[in-house]
Formats: C-alpha cells, sequence, structure tokens
C-alpha cells in the first residue's frame, strides 16, 4: 500500500500476526481501490472489531 497521509480513513478487513510478533492489517483507503498491508503499529481503529484473516 502506498503511503497514507495523517488522517486519512481507512477501512480494514483483517490482521495477521508474523513469527516477530508483528500485527498486519490488510486495509484499503477509502474512496479509492487501493489496498494492502498495513503495520498494525502505525494505525488506530475508531471503532469494530477486527477479525484474523482466514486461510
Amino acid at each position: 500500500m502506498s503511503e497514507l497521509k495523517s488522517g486519512a480513513k481507512v477501512y480494514y478487513h483483517c490482521y495477521v500476526t508474523n513469527a516477530h510478533a508483528n500485527k498486519w492489517i490488510y486495509a484499503r483507503i477509502a474512496g479509492t481501490e487501493t489496498e494492502g498491508w498495513v503495520f498494525g503499529d502505525k494505525s488506530t481503529l475508531d471503532s469494530g472489531t477486527l477479525a484474523r484473516c482466514q486461510g
């Protein structure tokens, strides 16, 4: 995913945790078709819950 501007709205889909215990979130930038992985420590979740990615 390209670098996000501060305050950009992002739709989170799911997350994975790698071998180093880092959380990565699969997401899409609102209003676009740009999607990809976001490092979990650099993002916040305003509401709802985030599910672990399946498969």
